[in-house]
């Protein structure tokens, strides 16, 4: 009994000490998540905690997103849309104001401001780390019932592939939802934070590397039923913009780059052929990343997610993509919104602007 109380007393001192050490090390704090049967999981409300790499602060207001109190009564001189994606839309690895949407608030601003109009625009950052596309249209529709917003920023994900869930049978699903209320428990230990989160999570992540290559790794590996995946995957762009159609709300898509060899991925090529196809502006950062320094715009050892370098390359060419289509709306049309907030062109620029496509090209 004697040694089994002190081997007991031991192990449970080693812990304590791991962690205290990991506490101090930084490895607490991360952001809680509820199990949602509908979209898998949503930020809770009303915490402040820090972004798993690099500590960056992350207030989660009283409705689930990282964003400031949202006035629940905006008169007409408030536009407001909501930014949709994943954890590089939710701005993982980077401050708060320096998420590529939250950028382009502050240009439209500025520009308003300097026009002298009264029009003030605000982005609503509603992405959630992890999201698939399905999960974030989910999202959309739940939020245009709550909110009725102006528009929406839709920004591609790179986790169509490895997370199924919308295409989960209910056993999978309930047990996905179980897996994020245990997850919830054990992430209040910097211990486990550190152990798992951090330590396990990269030897996973170098193991699959080696095994499917850093690019398969990027864009979430490979499917056996990759071309029903694909599919789905389309129907569901589909449905994002018949839906922003239908209830004349404005849309745009992000198209975010990889460390990749390869131009293009078809999930990014089919978010490119919907929105070309729909006449969404879309900025597509494929060709914009591969021509940049790659340590300068992806976070060390992460072959998807921006630094603020790249955010702010991101928010120049959604801006400029957002602009061209605003000038060149007719009354009416909801990208007509931002208007307010873009540089009226000269005559001979606005006669260079390039006509937006008709149709959808082929596969």
């Amino acid at each position: 009994m004697q040694n089994t109380a002190l081997t007991i007393g031991s192990i449970t001192f080693v812990l304590l000490v791991g962690e205290i050490a990991c506490r101090i090390g930084g490895f607490s704090g991360y952001e809680d998540y509820i199990a949602d049967p509908v979209v898998g999981w949503t930020l809770k409300p009303n915490q402040n905690v820090k972004t798993k790499v690099g500590g960056f602060p992350v207030s989660v207001n009283s409705d689930g997103f990282r964003a400031a109190p949202l006035v629940r009564s905006k008169d007409s001189t408030r536009v407001r849309i909501f930014a949709l994606g994943n954890s590089a839309t939710f701005g993982w690895g980077v401050h708060q104001d320096s998420v590529y949407h939250q950028i382009v608030a502050r240009m439209l601003n500025r520009t308003a401001a300097a026009s002298g109009s009264r029009t003030h625009y605000e982005i609503i950052n509603a992405g959630v780390n992890a999201y698939n596309t399905y999960q974030a249209y989910q999202l959309m529709q739940r939020i245009d019932t709550a909110y009725h917003p102006d528009g929406y920023i839709f920004a591609f994900a790179f986790n169509d592939v490895w997370n199924r869930f919308g295409r989960l049978p209910p056993r999978q699903r309930d047990a996905v939802l179980t897996g994020v209320r245990v997850k919830n428990v054990l992430r209040k230990s910097a211990l486990y934070n550190w152990l798992i989160e951090a330590r396990g999570r990269a030897l996973y992540d170098r193991i699959r590397g080696r095994i499917t290559g850093r690019e398969a790794l990027a864009h979430g590996g490979t499917s056996p039923d990759s071309v029903r995946d694909l599919e789905d995957y389309e129907r569901t762009l589909d449905s994002v913009t018949a839906f922003a159609h239908e209830l004349h709300r404005s849309l745009s898509f992000v198209v975010l780059a990889s460390k990749s060899r390869s131009p293009f991925w078809p999930y990014q090529q089919v978010m490119l052929q919907v929105g070309a196809g729909a006449a969404v502006p879309t900025a597509n950062m494929i060709s914009s990343f591969a021509a940049g320094p790659p340590d300068s715009l992806y976070l060390a050892d992460d072959p998807v997610h921006p630094t603020e370098y790249g955010h702010r390359l991101v928010a120049e060419q959604l801006y400029a993509e957002l602009c061209r289509h605003a000038l060149k709306a007719q009354p009416g049309d909801p990208v007509a919104i931002y208007r307010a907030g873009c540089l009226v062109p000269r005559p001979d620029v606005a006669a260079a602007v390039p006509a937006l496509p008709s149709s959808r090209p082929q596969r």
